[in-house]
């Protein structure tokens, strides 16, 4: 049994692709099936199935896609409710992929009707459980429900088009941003701060660890979306994006913001790290906290108010109207928060630091 990982680090996912040598298997496939299929070419086997763990509400899969293109069985549980044509299979269901025995197991949790996949080759034995069932803990079920995602894997996914578009000309973008439409500047946030077109809201990219999630999490997924930014990052956030529903964005190439938009307004607000806030921050002026609620719970500034990054926009009407000091537990979310406050008219600092960092700063925490 050969087992080719493909992994997925911005969203913590796997696809596998499990073969004899000849004939193989493909678990869990993401949406972008080009690193799937260059890995089939590279094995120079036949993918005669593919297999899906249960209805991801983490990312869209490709695994629907993979298996109408190239002819495979698609392997789903028969409970599910799906609009795409399927194998249903079920716990203690059996097939042969070549020489592979592969077996479904059932392991809700995760999902109601989560399979695992025990793969069998000769003495070899392998379980691909989908994240059901990690190393000491079981997977998280806070996911379920209608979510953007759920849904559209119920459907059936299409494949995305990863193309570039063409670039917006500038009076186009201008238009967009006074229409206050989401557009998005990818360029690091210590950039943003400083200088950015008004009305933009700052995702920086960077190595895309944090852009998906934090993006995906905040974006209405009813609206436009128009990236800003370099073309390498703007064709690695399309097919980021791609991977949890977002298609199609367009784009504007370059980080010279005088070249993408001249004569637009430009914007800047406040970074400061820990001993900046310290030594600027009025004794009643807000300290913002956009941590999740468990993490504001362990310890955090005394005085904190608490609003999650992802709840910030439907809760903008419960911020305190005062100078507000914004962090994080990175600098990612507070950098997003500060240009999304901004952008609504506040007046916010960037707090630009570790949270783990505070003390050894000299800022007091309280559990």
């Amino acid at each position: 049994m050969d087992v080719t990982v493909i992994d997925t680090p911005q969203l913590g996912d796997r696809s596998y692709l499990v073969h004899d040598g000849e004939v193989a298997l493909v678990i869990d496939a993401e949406r972008d099936i080009d690193r799937v299929e260059a890995a089939v070419e590279r094995a120079d086997v036949r993918v005669t199935h593919v297999a899906e763990t249960h209805i991801h509400n983490d990312y869209v899969t490709g695994g629907c896609v993979h298996a109408r293109k190239h002819g495979a069985a698609c392997l789903v549980n028969a409970a599910d409710d799906v609009s795409f044509e399927r194998t249903p299979i079920a716990d203690g269901d059996t097939v042969r992929v070549g020489e592979l025995s592969v077996k479904a197991v059932a392991t809700p949790g995760h999902t109601h009707h989560h399979l695992s996949f025990a793969v069998e080759h000769g003495d070899e034995q392998a379980v691909f459980s989908g994240g059901s069932v990690l190393s000491g803990p079981v997977g998280r079920t806070d996911l379920l429900g209608r979510e953007h995602m759920g849904p559209a894997n119920a459907a059936g996914p299409t494949e995305p088009d990863l193309s570039l578009p063409d670039p917006l000309d500038p009076e186009e973008l201008r238009s967009r941003l006074e229409a206050g439409e989401w557009v998005v500047d990818l360029r690091n946030r210590v950039a943003c701060s400083s200088t950015h077109l008004t009305e933009t809201i700052s995702f920086e990219y960077g190595d895309g660890s944090s852009f998906t999630t934090f993006l995906g999490w905040n974006f209405p997924y009813d609206r436009q979306l128009t990236l800003v930014g370099s073309r390498e990052d703007v064709e690695n956030s399309i097919r980021d994006l791609s991977r949890i529903g977002i298609d199609s964005p367009d784009a504007a190439l370059g980080e010279d913001l005088r070249q993408l938009a001249p004569g637009a307004a430009v914007s800047s607000y406040p970074r400061v790290d820990w001993k900046g806030m310290l030594a600027e921050r009025a004794e009643d002026e807000t300290v913002l906290d956009v941590r999740r609620v468990d993490e504001y719970e362990e310890p955090h500034l005394p005085g904190a108010v608490d609003i999650p990054l992802h709840e910030l926009l439907t809760r903008m009407d419960e911020v305190p109207a005062d100078r507000l000091w914004v962090h994080c537990g990175s600098g990612y979310r507070s950098g997003v928060a500060a240009s999304l406050l901004e952008r609504a008219g506040r007046d916010a600092v960037h707090v630009d630091a570790l949270f783990y960092e505070a003390e050894q700063d000299g800022v007091p925490l309280e559990s």
